[in-house]
């Protein structure tokens, strides 16, 4: 649109300026001074009506004058002939006033046309955008929402997993206390501790390792320092079984302590440390470590005849560390 009336306006220039040019061309065939002698002069010159104002007034000029008649008409003439190029100059002036007024009005409507058009294709290219963050916000809450029940399903089987080996697999720790007891040939008796530690869980223990250490202590020390006993690397591993009882090496009671032990002024101390894997994660190793305090309780008759035994028995029982859990 706005190229069309560019090629109007100029077109209308064009033809503005080619009717200026034959208007010249036209007047200017009138020579200055070829006018015809004073008896006729009425029809040498023929003066428009529209100059014919301005003829009268330069007419004035040869009144009072000593100027031959020959040359006042010729003044004449010339006066109109510059009065009809001023009035075809102000036509021309006038045409270009108005097409320049037209080509710029059409140039504004053309402009508030294309502005208008702009200002739609942004509002629609807005449109869209919105539309498109409202649908990713949409999508990422949505989005979000799944992850979420994905991640809590997750957590919910990682949970249910975590409980079922907890359930099924290998826990080891303190079975039971024995005392045994072998008579000499003066027809006293010599005793040993075993202490008996047994899998409580459903599945096999792997690579069982035991390491014991008893010491005698007076009443009187109720927090002894006793190391934790290492592990005899010499001695094979072993696998237990569910609900099984393997026992430690015994632990010899000497004469001296079992005195201490029957007078009741000491105790026996027996710590017990244990290293195993399970089925799950062999891998990993798991450890049970804990303690026993023996004392004596008195006699009791031997079951097998031939006399009296001390009888011993476990007062406390202290899990020092269970990192099996």
């Amino acid at each position: 649109m706005y190229k069309h009336a560019r090629y109007i306006l100029l077109a209308a220039i064009a033809l503005v300026i080619s009717s200026y040019a034959n208007a010249e061309r036209k007047h200017s065939t009138v020579p200055v001074g070829s006018v015809k002698p004073a008896e006729s002069t009425s029809s040498a010159v023929v003066v428009p009506k529209a100059v014919s104002a301005a003829t009268n007034v330069n007419t004035d000029l040869c009144r009072g004058s000593y100027q031959p008649t020959k040359t006042c008409d010729a003044i004449v003439a010339n006066a109109a002939i510059d009065q009809v190029r001023y009035s075809h100059s102000q036509s021309m002036a006038a045409w270009v006033g108005v097409l320049v007024g037209t080509f710029t009005l059409l140039s504004a409507i053309a402009a508030a046309f294309y502005a208008k058009r702009a200002a739609e294709e942004s509002r629609r290219s807005a449109d869209v955008a919105s539309s498109a963050l409202n649908d990713s916000r949409e999508n990422s809450a949505q989005e979000t929402e799944r992850f979420d029940s994905q991640l809590a399903v997750a957590q919910q089987a990682a949970d249910a997993t975590l409980q079922s080996v907890k359930l099924n697999r290998a826990w080891v720790h303190y079975g039971d206390f024995k005392t045994n007891h072998l008579r000499r040939q003066d027809g006293s008796y010599s005793y040993s501790f075993n202490v008996g530690f047994k899998n409580f869980g459903k599945t096999p223990a792997l690579q069982v390792r035991t390491a014991v250490n008893m010491i005698v202590v007076n009443n009187t020390n109720q927090n002894p320092n006793m190391l934790r006993p290492a592990l005899d690397p010499t001695v094979a591993d072993k696998v237990l079984a569910p609900d099984i009882i393997f026992r430690t090496p015994p632990q010899q009671l000497s004469s001296a302590d079992q005195v201490r032990l029957r007078s009741q002024n000491a105790y026996a101390l027996i710590r017990v440390y244990i290293e195993y894997s399970d089925i799950f994660d062999p891998t990993i190793r798991r450890e049970a470590d804990f303690s026993l305090r023996v004392v004596a309780e008195g006699l009791k008759p031997n079951p097998d005849g031939g006399g009296m035994l001390v009888s011993f028995v476990v007062s406390q029982h202290d899990a020092i560390a269970d990192i099996s859990t």
